[in-house]
């Protein structure tokens, strides 16, 4: 066998050759349609992220718009309560006056009626003595009667 200049120069293409140039061909295109498609995605997700982002912000602002809106009335309410309280104690502090006062006045009342008590018992005996007296003085005694002992 001998080999000629025109064997060496000649390309042989078997089978083996092909097959394994076209599987490298559809790897490699394969490959690149892959790296395509997740380059597609990741844009996507990026593009979503975005989109989400921005929607949570605008809900962030709805929201914290809803709470300040919340957070203020309970403010007012906070300080509302913290006045009724205010005035509920400065009632109680005049109803507890007066009460005192009521307990002060009615014990002076009752002092004033014992009072009264002892000058109606007072005015009992004078007028018994003054009617002793004149009954002496109609009789004709001018001495008044003695008491006895």
């Amino acid at each position: 066998m001998s080999s000629s200049p025109d064997a060496r120069s000649r390309i042989e293409w078997n089978l083996n050759t092909i097959l394994s140039g076209l599987g490298l061909l559809v790897m490699v295109l394969g490959g690149g349609y892959f790296i395509n498609d997740q380059q597609r995605d990741i844009g996507e997700l990026k593009d979503w992220r975005v989109d989400l982002e921005t929607e949570l912000k605008d809900r962030r602002g709805e929201v914290e718009g809803k709470f300040g809106g919340i957070n203020a009335r309970d403010n007012a309410q906070d300080e509302q309560l913290r006045k009724t309280d205010a005035l509920a104690n400065q009632n109680a502090y005049r109803v507890a006056e007066v009460e005192a006062r009521g307990e002060a006045l009615d014990s002076q009342l009752n002092d004033l009626s014992r009072q009264l008590n002892d000058q109606s018992g007072e005015l009992k005996v004078i007028r018994e003595i003054l009617n002793r007296i004149e009954a002496a003085q109609q009789r004709g005694e001018s001495q008044p009667p003695q008491r006895q002992r």
